[in-house]
């Protein structure tokens, strides 16, 4: 007989394992079902190992300015090793990863199976051994859970590409994507970076701090396509600061080898460097999981459709995170966590049903770890402009902030925007831990007080660099 469970999640990456614990902790009996390793992209391949690399990146570019304060590295250049960080980033990674497995496995009514899930009907899963990386009809299947209630929680993975001579590359030794690069053993002398997205312009800083010669190959006329036109233009400008090459408006035609490095042949020039690492998004991973069998539909982008209680079509199969698309971040992802949850048990919990908020999901805040680094929070400006949505605009340039100086960072500035009420729409802010500063303005935006006042009243420390925010007035 299948074992049956209170929910089965398909997917133990950050936000299904959100889950997990959210349903564990109402006492349900729950199933975990992983293809790969437990911990998902952002643990294993994205956001933890990638701000590992890059706060060596930022350490760097600190101490750039270390003789200024009597600490002498000589020449002003420090020591660097790409393998010592690489090496860094696995054992910290590794660590973490076996921690997550552990405390996954050692919850109380959790079940955790490692293989291939695929719907066998609405209330049933098959779940396989991994075999060729694809599903055949020799299979060995394991078993078949069963349950009212299961969550789709299975992320995404990268777009390839199938640029002419791409062949000559070998996958992992100097062809990457955001899978394979934390495992890079030899740091190339010069590398592509195509696509000018986020991904791009973090690798971007982080190799160029390294002393790798950098190549960003972008089909559009600036770099970071949905950011604000006034951050994506601050960003370009301190990127090649640091010896990044932008070409714009190009793309990749074929690729030749040259001894041990390789030509990339453009529209109308060419390239020479070590490596390629394709950086053209992301797409979810909603394929081989039997969804046709249940009928559950898929948009234009093969994202998983869910309405505003993150169900699919199918009544009791909900779709959270990067695989329904409404906001690719693991900040979201542990947001819808916690709502498909509440929204599966609901009844049983004598509570009802809560909506995905779509404020809260139109106002998530993110933050792109590049140099400068940005932060942001609501709508940007060209995003109002194109809706002819009438605003105020206040604007503030870090070069005047007092701890921006002292640490050297004087880049960037703090824009935000209000409606006629005084109301945040949005904010942005580019420049040294914008990461972090643009929090005041993503409580102030979820906030029942939104409003400019709160704001202005409030006392900024001296010297901070949150005085940034206080000068917009």
């Amino acid at each position: 007989m299948p074992k049956t469970y209170d929910l089965i999640i398909i997917g133990a990456g950050t936000t299904g394992l959100r889950a997990c614990v959210d349903a564990a902790n109402l006492g349900k009996k729950v199933a975990v079902v992983e293809n790969r390793i437990v911990g998902g992209t952002c643990l294993n391949r994205g956001c933890i190992p990638s701000k590992l690399l890059i706060y060596g990146a930022e350490i760097l570019q600190t101490l750039k300015h270390a003789n200024k304060f009597g600490i002498n590295i000589k020449s002003n250049k420090p020591q660097i090793s790409f393998q010592q960080a690489m090496l860094h980033q696995r054992n910290v990674i590794n660590s973490a990863q076996k921690s997550a497995e552990k405390n996954i496995t050692n919850l109380k009514n959790v079940d955790v199976y490692k293989g291939d899930a695929k719907f066998l009907n609405k209330n049933s899963i098959e779940i396989f051994h991994r075999k060729l990386n694809k599903y055949n009809e020799d299979d060995v299947k394991v078993e078949i859970i069963k349950s009212k209630n299961i969550i789709i929680a299975t992320g995404g993975n990268p777009i390839t590409s199938n640029i002419k001579g791409i062949e000559n590359l070998k996958k992992g030794i100097n062809l990457f994507d955001s899978d394979n690069i934390w495992f890079a053993k030899k740091q190339p002398t010069s590398i592509v970076l195509l696509g000018g997205g986020y991904i791009s312009m973090e690798f971007a800083f982080f190799f160029a701090m390294y002393g790798t010669k950098v190549y960003v190959i972008n089909r559009s006329e600036r770099i970071l396509g949905r950011e604000d036109t006034e951050v994506a233009k601050c960003v370009e400008e301190n990127i090649k600061k640091l010896g990044v090459e932008i070409i714009f408006n190009n793309e990749i035609k074929i690729i030749s080898k040259r001894g041990s490095k390789f030509i990339f042949n453009l529209n109308n020039k060419n390239i020479v460097a070590d490596a390629l690492m394709i950086n053209a998004g992301r797409h979810p991973n909603s394929q081989d999981l039997g969804l046709e069998r249940v009928g559950i539909k898929l948009d234009a982008h093969d994202f998983v459709k869910v309405n505003d209680y993150l169900q699919t079509n199918v009544s009791n199969i909900y779709a959270i995170g990067d695989v329904n698309g409404l906001a690719q971040f693991a900040h979201t992802g542990k947001y819808e966590a916690e709502i498909s949850v509440n929204n599966v048990f609901s009844k049983s919990n004598k509570n009802k049903s809560k909506k995905v908020k779509q404020k809260s999901i139109f106002h998530t805040p993110y933050a792109v770890f590049t140099y400068p680094q940005i932060g942001a929070v609501g709508m940007c400006e060209d995003e109002l402009i194109e809706k002819k949505i009438k605003y105020t605009k206040l604007f503030a340039t870090n070069a005047l902030n007092g701890k921006h100086k002292i640490i050297k960072e004087p880049e960037g500035f703090v824009k935000a925007m209000f409606d006629k009420s005084g109301k945040l729409l949005g904010a942005r802010i580019v420049g040294h831990n914008a990461s972090e500063l643009i929090h005041e303005f993503i409580v102030l935006i979820n906030s029942e007080g939104n409003h400019m006042e709160t704001l202005k009243k409030s006392i900024h420390i001296h010297p901070t660099l949150s005085e940034s925010v206080e000068n917009l007035f």
